[in-house]
């Protein structure tokens, strides 16, 4: 396999500073019904619920809300934390896209084959309903690329 095996696009993350007042910018803008804005909790120490950011197990603390725009949601990500991707990309890059997301089968193969690309995992989390990982794809798409596998894990 030297290829996704899925390229079907189905969410674009943006990362904000304060994710109610951009919600009312989008339902303000296209006239939609505002969309809940949610705090996950975070997994219980005992959970086989998992984050983690270069290697290290982090909280993954945020406030969420995601809009459905056509065949794509747009997800909006408020961290509540500093040791995170989302804080991480508002420190250096500010407000903005910070991924695109496609889901995809056999996760454990799309992970060996971006590492073996040179756009290696940096950011993993797996929770009751699938699993998402971040690649280091920056400097190749411009963005981050998220790939998820919904599955129910627990």
């Amino acid at each position: 396999m030297d290829h996704l095996q899925n390229h079907s696009l189905v969410k674009i993350v943006l990362v904000v500073h304060d994710i109610e007042k951009k919600v009312d910018s989008f339902v303000a803008l296209f006239g939609i019904a505002r969309p809940q804005v949610v705090s996950p909790s975070p997994p219980a120490p005992d959970s086989k619920a998992v984050t983690e950011f270069h290697g290290k197990r982090i909280s993954g603390l945020v406030r969420l809300a995601n809009i459905a725009m056509g065949s794509v949601t747009l997800e909006l990500i408020e961290p509540m934390d500093g040791n995170s991707p989302w804080a991480e990309h508002l420190e250096k890059r500010g407000e903005g896209i910070f991924s695109i997301v496609c889901t995809v089968d056999g996760f454990e193969k799309q992970i060996s084959m971006m590492n073996e690309l040179g756009m290696p995992l940096y950011h993993l989390g797996e929770y009751g309903s699938g699993r998402y990982a971040y690649f280091e794809t920056l400097a190749a798409l411009g963005t981050t690329l998220c790939l998820q596998n919904l599955d129910n894990r627990f």
